[in-house]
This record gives C-alpha cells, structure tokens and sequence, in this order.
C-alpha cells in the first residue's frame, strides 16, 4: 500500500517503472534466446533491443528527472526569495526594536531628569507612572508608589480646587490648570500643576498625567510683592491724609486771610493802604496755587486723578479759562484772548474741569514769562471723525522763550525755566508737569516750539466725542458774513485775536494799530463809497482820541450808521458818558466771548439803545440803583469766627441774611425750628460733623428735610467732593471761597435768588 501511496504521488516514478518493466519483459522473452548462445556471441538482434530498451528507459528517466529539477529549481529561487524578503523584515524589525528602545531610554532620561513632578494615574486610581522628582518630593521609592493609590496630603484651603476643576477633563482640551500646597518631606509647598487626560480611540479616558512645578519661590514672591503694595498703597493713604488734613489746615485760615484782604480792597483806601491790602490779596493767591499745584501732583501720583465724561459747552470753558486769566495778563499789561476756527464744535463730551485746568496752567505759565504783547488761546480742529474729533489747543506767547536744551525738561516735576538761585519767577515747577500727565490720562499729546527772545507756544491734542443732542444751540459759524468790520487795537497779539476772532465768522476785518492809521481808512473808504458796518476802538487809547475817532466815524459816509463799539478791560475803571456823546453804544470786556461778539454785531443786543457788558464793574456801568429785594435768610453752619464774619459780609453785600451756628447739632436744630432758604455747611465741626448733620436734617419731616444744603469745606479732594454728595448734599464750594463762586451757588439752589437775578 504504502509503494502505491508513492507511486500515486510521483508523476514521474510510474512511467519510468513501466519503461523498466517492458525492458524485463523483452528481455525476459529472449532469454533463451541469450541462454542458447555463448556468452560471447550474442545475437545482434538482441543487443538491439537491449540498448533500445536502455535508451528509452533513460531517456524517459532524463526526460522525468529535468522537469523535476526545473520545477525544483523555481519553488527553490522563490523560497530563496522569501528568505531574503523574510531577511530584510527582521532586520527592519530589528532596527525599530532598538530605535525603540533608545526612544524609550532617552524619553524616561528625560522625564526622570526634569525638575518637573510626572504622575501617571489609571482609571482606578493606580500609579502607572511616577519620576525620580516625584518620588523625591514624597520620599518615596518609585517601587513603592507604582501601582499604588498613593495622594499627597492637600492644605486644607485648596483641596476643592482641583475637585472644581476636574470636569475639564472630561471637555476640550481635556486639559486643567491649579495651584495648589502639598505636604512634601519639606514641608507645605506650592505646586502649579497641569493635568490632562491620555484617552483612546473611543474617547475613552484611559489615564490622566499630571505635571507639577514646585512654585513655591514665585508664591513667596508674590507674598512680598503683594505685601509691599499694600505697605505702598498704605503710605499713598497715609500721604494722602496728611495732604488733605495739611489742606484743610491750610485753607481754613487762607480762606479768612484772602477774604478779609478783598473785602478791604472793595472800601475806602488811600494808595499806600491799598498797596497793602492788594499785596496780601497776591500772596493769598500765590500761595493757593501752589497748595493746589501740590494737590493736584499728589492726587497723580496716587493714581487717584479721576476724569468725568459729561456734555460740557467747549467754546464757554476755553472763554471761562481766560477770563479767570484776564486780571493776571491786565496786571502785566498784556492781552489774553481765545479763538476758534469755524469747525471747532460748540458742543462735546469729555472733562471739562480738566481742560480748563490744563489751559490755566498753561496760559498761566505763558502770562509768567510774558512782559509784553500777550498770550492767544487758539483751538482748532486736526481730524474729525463719525461721532468725535481731535482739536488741537495752542498757547502762544511773545515772551523770554525757551532755548532748545531747556524744552526737553520743561514737563519734568520741579522743572523750571529759571531754576537758578537768582530766577526772577516764581512757582513750584509742578503747572506743567500736572497738564502733561492729564493730557496723558486723556490719550492726548503735550509738547512745546519756542524761540528764545520771540515767544513759545505750548500745544496739546486730545479727542473728544461730539455731543449731538445740543448741536441745534451751536452758534452759526456764518453768523457775521458779509459784514465789514473796523478795527483799532494798539496791542498787536489783542488785534490778532479780534481779528481772527471776526474773519472765523465771516466777517471782512481791516485792522490798524493807531487812530491816525483807522483815520486813513476811513477816508479811503468814503472815497471808495464803501459802507463800515462796525468799529472796534481800544479803550486804552487816550480819551481825546477815542471820542475824534467816534466823531470821525459819525460825520463819515463810510461810517455815519455803523456800530462804535468800545473795548474796555476787565479791570478798567473808566466813565462811559463821554463816550456815549460821541456815539459809542456798545461797550465790551476783554476777552471779548464768541457769542457776546456776534451778538452786538448782528443787532441782538442794543437794537433800541446801549448795550453793557456785565462783566462791567457796577461803578463803571453806572446802572440805577437795583430794585428792592425780599433778602433770602441762609443758615451759616462754621466753627471758624473768621470765616464767619468773611461770609457774612459776602451775603450782607448781596443783600442775603445769614444767622451762624457753630457746629452740626445747632444746625440741625436750627433748621428745624426756622424758615432758611438755604444752608452753607462746614464739614469739619465739633460735636456734629457736616456730614452727620446733613443726614439729619435728610431724615427730616414737615418739608425741612428738603432744604438745599451746600458744602462749604477747607477740604479740596475728589472723596471729599463724593462724600458730600452721599450724605445728601446739593452743591460744594472748596475754600478758599470765591464770592461770585458762592453767589452763583445760593442763585442756583434758592427760588428768592432765582428770580432776584432774572429780575436785575
């Protein structure tokens, strides 16, 4: 069975079998034949069929055998093949099993020599993972943490962080960050840990890595520098209080000393009587300004310098500025003026007490180094966009100037232009400094050109946004076209600013500094039959000029109906008839107001007689005397017996009655057992402080609790101002008190008062 298992499975072995089986076969059917023959004489024939059949035995043996090898031959070149393919793999395995592993020596170098904690946690709980770092933290061996649930004991105050956080993981990025203090074998130590969630194909969380860095050093630090800004902050505060209460202390007594001082220039005094009295009045001021200058730069400083954002008329705030100027530049005979060119809105949004302070300070410091011709407010429009606009403020002068080494420091704390022991100008050097750092609060520039012997101008840019709702009120920026306009001004930079004030509203300006040149063009203008709609004469000239000019305007075809306007100063003590019989109507104040100019003009005013500027002093004006008036009663709530008498005189001379209390408890009972229109409130009292009584007297009933009640304090900060208006309190005047400032107040807050200035 088993030889024809073989045969069965060789091709080749049955045949070759067969050939040798039909080989006996012939052979076996001529062996006798072979047998009956000498061994040595076989038959031919025989031989024959013996050598055929050997032939065709191995011809079908070599025939067999070559396929075989062939086929061999082929399985054995694609085995050899396959080895070499085989080959190649295992050495390519080969290779990434030892890049592998070198991957993996230097990733764990890596990790075991950062400074960093490395933790790898299963999803149960175990360590699958821990370096050198964590394991030294801990002193713990890693054979003894891998595997583990091992947790460092967490400080009580920040073991809900990482509980509050941990949802992250299981969200985009799958990733969170925490600080935290953890007990090591040093003791509580902060670690800033980061922890991220290792997931699988089906977004599975597998196991979470943390990586943790001891911060402890960087906490410490921000302790210390935490705990230094508050030491910082502490003594801001207590710099602060001692500047206020330094303030307070100051001001009270300033108060009583400026007061009295111009209470006594308003009285009966020969000239050497009035040289003092006026001396002690500068001094008050000077030292006023520079308590508010220190103020103002300790405010800065602490970052406590607030602005307002409210809708503020700009052209009236610019116009106010200088006349709060106005008697400084008098007293160095110079002149002072704004102008607008036409775009410069009437009406914006921004601070408007900041402006007027950065204007003062500057054209203040102008006025200072300013011996002749005189300082001109210019502001004018750089970029204007949907809904604001950037102007720029220019303060020019025609003083000393500045040399170029000087301009760089000029906006320097303490900096002065003279800063030498024999400086003839006085100040703390602080005005400057303070404009810069406003201007800077409102995202603005500051700087300074200037010549040295020509003047300097002194510029600033801020953007402020437009105020739509009160763009109807705006003045017409045309309002004067077409009328031709006559002006004489002896001071060059006072005739620039009518000049432009006048050509921005459309007016045709010829100016001329001398009456014999204005003379001139009168004349011309006859000749040429032109009309002169309006004359401008300074005031300053002497009085026979100014009435031969008026005349001549009067006999003149040119000028026989056009407006004689006069232009005084604010401090100009002068009688207006002969003017008046002459045909001067209008008579006006420097700085001539926008408005007040277009309104003289074009006829608003003295259309059916004179107009007088009210900023005229009454004697100068010589109005009647004013109608009677029922005297409003003001309560004076001042523990100062100075103060006192100064406001009493100041109500008395507007013909109010005051009744004094010396501290909040009186107050509060007086107002409930009197009729007041108003009540002036210290803040600093014995017994009841001015807050305290506001709050009373707030408290109220039977309609007291709504009388107006202004601050009247030495106090001049922001808080103060806030607190003022917390305790219910309507107004707040700062001391040194300003008696238009106070009047204006009581006019406001009291109905008697209301309609005593409506009515004069």
């Amino acid at each position: 069975m088993e030889l024809i298992r073989i045969l069965a499975q060789n091709r080749y072995l049955g045949p070759l079998l067969a050939c040798l089986g039909i080989a006996v076969i012939v052979l076996v059917f001529n062996i006798d034949t072979i047998r009956g023959q000498p061994s040595n004489d076989i038959g031919p024939k025989s031989l024959v069929v013996i050598a055929a059949t050997i032939a065709v035995v191995l011809a079908v043996l070599f025939f067999g055998t070559r396929r075989r090898f062939a086929r061999l031959n082929f399985q054995a070149e694609r085995v050899a093949e396959m080895a070499d393919r085989l080959s190649i793999s295992i050495e390519a395995l080969n290779d990434a099993n030892a890049d592998l592993r070198q991957s993996e020596e230097r990733y764990r170098g890596l990790v075991e020599t950062q400074d960093a904690l490395i933790v790898r946690r299963a999803a149960d709980g175990r360590l699958s993972f821990v370096n050198n770092t964590y394991c030294e933290h801990f002193a713990r061996d890693p054979s003894e943490l891998e595997g583990s649930r091992f947790r460092p004991d967490v400080h009580p105050e920040d073991r809900a962080i990482a509980e509050e956080l941990s949802v992250g993981l299981e969200t985009p990025p799958y990733r969170i960050r925490y600080d935290q203090r953890v007990l090591t074998h040093d003791g509580w130590r902060w670690i800033a840990w980061v922890d991220y969630a290792i997931r699988d194909d089906r977004d599975q969380t597998l196991e979470i890595q943390s990586i943790g860095r001891d911060v402890t050093a960087r906490k410490q630090a921000e302790e210390l520098l935490k705990s230094a800004r508050d030491d910082a902050e502490a003594a801001n505060r207590a710099k602060s209080s001692f500047l206020a209460t330094v303030s307070h202390e100051i001001r009270t007594p300033l108060n009583g000393i400026l007061g009295m001082a111009r209470l006594l220039l308003d009285t009966r005094l020969n000239e050497q009587q009035y040289g003092y009295a006026d001396a002690v009045a500068q001094s008050g001021e000077a030292l006023l300004a520079i308590i508010n200058d220190i103020l103002d730069f300790s405010k800065i400083e602490a970052g406590k310098l607030a602005l307002q954002e409210r809708p503020f008329n700009l052209i009236n705030t610019v116009e106010q500025a200088c006349e709060l100027l106005a008697a400084r530049a008098v007293e160095r005979d110079i002149a002072i003026g704004a102008t607008f060119t036409p775009e410069v809105p009437e009406f914006v949004y921004g601070d408007a007490g900041r402006l007027r302070q950065i204007i003062l300070n500057l054209g203040g410091n102008s006025i200072k180094f300013t011996d002749k011709g005189g300082v001109m407010i210019a502001v004018s429009v750089t970029f204007e966009s949907e809904g604001g606009v950037v102007l720029l403020f220019e303060v020019k002068d025609t003083g000393i100037g500045i040399e170029a080494a000087l301009q760089e420091k000029l906006f320097e704390e303490f900096s002065q232009v003279d800063s030498g022991s024999t400086r003839r100008y006085g100040g703390t050097g602080l005005g400057l400094a303070i404009s810069q750092r406003i201007v800077q609060r409102m995202k603005g520039q500051i700087g300074v050109e200037s010549t040295p012997n020509e003047g300097s101008t002194f510029w600033f840019m801020i953007d402020l946004a437009l105020d739509p709702a009160a763009t109807d009120s705006a003045l017409d920026p045309t309002s004067l076209a077409g009328l031709n306009v006559l002006l004489c001004d002896g001071n060059a930079t006072s005739r620039e600013i009518i000049r432009r004030s006048l050509a921005a509203l459309g007016a045709r300006v010829r100016d001329f500094s001398t009456a014999g040149e204005t003379r001139a063009a009168l004349d011309q203008a006859a000749a040429r039959g032109e009309t002169i709609d309006a004359a401008l004469i300074d005031g300053i000239l002497p009085e026979a000029t100014i009435t031969e000019l008026g005349a001549a305007l009067r006999q003149s075809p040119a000028g026989r109906d056009c407006r004689l306007v006069l232009l005084l100063q604010v401090d100009q003590h002068t009688r207006l008839k002969p003017y008046r019989d002459n045909g001067f109507e209008f008579f006006l104040v420097r700085p001539i107001r926008r408005r007040t100019l277009v309104q003289v003009l074009t006829g608003v005013h003295g259309e059916e007689g004179e107009w007088l500027d009210p900023r005229l002093p009454p004697a100068v004006a010589e109005q009647g005397p004013e109608a009677e008036q029922a005297p409003a009663r003001v309560l004076l709530a001042e523990d100062n017996r100075i103060n006192q008498m100064l406001v009493e005189a100041l109500l008395s001379r507007s013909g109010l009655v005051a009744e004094c209390v010396e501290n909040g408890r009186q107050a509060v009972e007086a107002v409930q057992q009197g009729n007041y229109s108003l009540v002036l409130m210290d803040i600093n009292m014995p017994l009841v402080d001015g807050l305290q009584a506001t709050r009373e007297i707030r408290a109220l009933k039977d309609g007291k609790s709504s009388i107006p009640i202004i601050a009247m304090t030495a106090s001049a900060m922001d808080e103060d101002r806030q607190r003022c208006a917390a305790a219910g309190m309507n107004g707040y005047i700062s001391k040194p008190i300003e008696e238009e400032e106070l009047l204006g107040l009581i006019a406001q807050w009291t109905d008697t008062s209301k309609q005593n200035s409506k009515a004069s």
